[in-house]
């Protein structure tokens, strides 16, 4: 987490389970979570920092392995995408994942 706080971006892209464990906790799921905001944990936050938020996607090995590899593989692709519009202030929940 503390190269989080020295660059302190307004979002980061969650790649995996890893990733999203050690920012959101040991209860964190991607496949319950990926495609969404999260907001990073207050604990991850300092005094007068911005809103910032979190967004997980499937590792892109998992993909590789996944039986259901177009379906994963496009979720990795729009995973990003939602980013963007989060940084342009754009972003709405896709009708598949609400």
């Amino acid at each position: 987490m503390a190269d989080l706080d020295l660059v302190r971006p307004t979002g980061v892209i969650l790649l995996g389970a890893t990733a999203g464990a050690s920012v959101c906790g040991s209860s964190f799921r991607v496949g319950e979570s990926h495609g969404r905001p999260l907001d990073r944990p207050a604990s991850t936050f300092r005094a007068n920092r911005r809103r910032e938020w979190a967004l997980s996607t499937i590792h892109p090995s998992a993909v590789l392995r996944s039986r259901s590899r177009a379906e994963d593989y496009a979720g990795l692709v729009d995973d990003p995408c939602a980013a963007a519009s989060l940084l342009l202030g754009t972003w709405h929940l896709h009708p598949d994942r609400r």
